[in-house]
């Protein structure tokens, strides 16, 4: 979107109205609009005020709402899993065979179906992302993938950063393993998350057990290829391999989780979930467990609370037990404005009323006052729109239209003093 003449060079078209969520006032989509203001600087095309933008994909998104519903603007992510259908999923009877392109696995006690039960505990520990194991397109292993190398155990009291196969047939009750964050998407350089290692405590029995399963994956590992293991550092290993013993594609990595997922629920259920799912659990699942919002965003990584209020989901049981409790609830409620009007019943309201007719007109006056280009500063058409229903409707008022009227003051004060330095140079040719 350029300025031209004092003119927006183009408007939006269908594909911009298709997915008005791409337009809102999100800090990040904020960001990207100032990258293209500034390319347009680079190449001398002045970019429309931001401010201006903003102002404009706001009257699209409202556009868009009475055209299509709220629920056009509702951003799409996968559902949570049910705990129980992990559980499902760590507890697959042996001998199933899950397909994986052209090759299969095989449930049991074999490296390949263990790499997946790593796989499972490690998300559910971490709540990854599918980037941090998986490969794209162009991509080969290393720094920014999770490998051998970002693992330290702590065995008997003792850190191990490359521990042998008697030191990992030593895990028991106490031991921990922690895994250091890699570079993800919305921390290029791990400057914010790398510093705070994701723990797990070995445990003998519960479910989910990282430690417990990781040092089983790696004796495994270590017996399946004993010289390539002591050879190779660690960093170089792959965490978790996929069945042809390298690291999963993000393609592989999608198509062997539809058919996994298929194991343990049906099609329709399988539709909603995806790797992301076991992200969006662990959030939901710390929510309901008591952590902190601060919490959850460290733990999950997430640098956005906006992130955060769209995964950490309260649980439905959770809102039912509220919703019962509000019921019973007692409380005593007063507003000051309610103490007020008891005692001055006509003083106050009136002056709020004078004020907001004054505000009105100020609006109204400014409003006429247009800029050297001959466009209007703005349009007072929703501040005189106001409604009058009780004190409330008048203060929301005065405190969204103040912030209104000080821009077109602002304008209107720019405006005649750029009139004012235009008068003083035609005059002053004029004198001797």
């Amino acid at each position: 979107m350029t300025v031209r003449d004092g003119a927006i060079g183009s408007a939006p078209g269908p594909r911009a109205r298709a997915r008005p969520e791409a337009q809102s006032a999100r800090a990040d989509v904020l960001n990207r609009l100032r990258g293209v203001a500034r390319r347009h600087w680079a190449v001398t095309i002045r970019f429309v005020s931001l401010a201006l933008v903003v102002q404009a994909s706001q009257g699209l998104v409202r556009d868009h709402i009475d055209a299509h519903g709220a629920d056009a603007l509702r951003r799409r992510s996968k559902e949570p899993f049910e705990t129980s259908e992990i559980v499902a999923l760590l507890r697959l009877r042996p001998g199933k065979v899950i397909n994986h392109g052209s090759s299969f696995i095989t449930v049991g006690d074999n490296i390949e179906w263990q790499g997946v039960v790593v796989f499972i505990n490690l998300y559910c520990t971490g709540g990854w992302r599918k980037e941090a194991i998986a490969l794209g397109p162009k991509e080969v292993f290393g720094g920014r993938k999770l490998s051998l190398g970002d693992i330290t155990y702590r065995i008997g009291g003792t850190l191990h950063r490359e521990p042998t196969v008697r030191v990992l047939l030593g895990v028991t009750w106490g031991d921990m393993c922690y895994v250091n964050p890699v570079p993800c998407k919305n921390d290029p350089d791990n400057s914010k998350f790398g510093g705070s290692p994701v723990p797990s405590r070995f445990h003998a029995t519960q479910p989910i057990c990282l430690v417990r399963e990781l040092a089983k994956y790696e004796i495994m590992r270590m017996r399946a290829d004993p010289v390539g293991a002591s050879k190779t550092r660690r960093k170089e290993l792959p965490l978790v391999l996929s069945p042809a013993g390298r690291s999963w594609s993000k393609a592989e990595l999608s198509k062997f989780f539809d058919g996994l997922i298929r194991m343990v629920c049906s099609e329709e259920r399988a539709k909603q979930l995806s790797v992301h799912s076991f992200r969006v659990w662990l959030a939901c699942a710390l929510l309901a467990a008591g952590a902190t919002p601060e919490q959850i965003m460290l733990m999950v990584r997430w640098s956005s609370e906006a992130a955060r209020k769209l995964y950490a989901r309260l649980a439905m049981s959770t809102q039912c037990s509220l919703q019962a409790g509000a019921v019973n609830a007692n409380f005593d409620s007063i507003r000051a404005h309610t103490l007020i009007d008891a005692s001055a019943p006509t003083g106050a309201s009136a002056d709020v009323q004078a004020a907001a007719e004054a505000l009105r007109e100020a609006t109204g006056l400014l409003d006429s006052i247009t800029v050297e280009t001959g466009a209007r500063v703005a349009s007072s058409a929703e501040l005189r729109r106001t409604c009058s229903i009780d004190d409330d409707a008048v203060f929301s008022m005065l405190e969204e239209s103040s912030g209104t009227l000080e821009g077109l003051a602002a304008s209107a004060d720019a405006a005649l003093t750029d009139a004012g330095a235009a008068a003083l140079d035609s005059g002053s040719d004029d004198e001797p």
